[in-house]
């Protein structure tokens, strides 16, 4: 069989035609409210052990792990689901996952000044309250951030 450099060309276009359609399809890399789940469980098991007291914090804090016991599960379960449509790694901008770690440490550097900043100002209770902006941080900003992740793999395969 021959294939002219020219067929061979309108080939490869097709390939990376379908690979940029594929990656745009993709599942996110992460679920966002996976995100907002974990951050949640936080507030939760900081307003348990900060503002509650006695029995109260321990049924919180029983009620907070079962619920972050359903939503590891149900994110494993995703995850497993939609394995086979995920990008090989070959595909994947390291960048995205780097942009991703960022992200996690922003939010917790955020929840670290906002609870340093209430408890400089004597607030009540500064562990909930920073934990608090922080939730909400990342409430308004988690779904971006598996959309941007996506972006940079379909842009990496582009360059490609």
């Amino acid at each position: 069989m021959h294939i002219t450099p020219d067929e061979a060309a309108k080939a490869l276009g097709e390939v990376r035609r379908v690979q940029r359609t594929a990656l745009r399809a993709a599942p996110p890399m992460f679920p966002a409210w996976y995100a907002v789940a974990v951050w949640g469980f936080v507030l939760g098991a900081q307003a348990a052990t900060e503002v509650l007291t006695g029995p109260a914090t321990w049924v919180a804090m029983a009620v907070l792990a079962i619920g972050l016991a359903a939503a590891v599960i149900v994110f494993l379960w995703q995850m497993y689901r939609a394995w086979p449509l995920r990008p090989h790694r070959s595909v994947v901008d390291p960048w995205a996952w780097a942009g991703f770690a960022a992200w996690v440490a922003g939010t917790t550097i955020v929840q670290f000044l906002a609870t340093l900043a209430l408890r400089t100002a004597e607030f009540a209770h500064p562990r909930t309250g920073g934990t608090l902006v922080t939730f909400v941080l990342v409430l308004l900003t988690a779904r971006a951030v598996p959309r941007w992740m996506a972006t940079r793999n379909v842009r990496r395969a582009e360059t490609r």
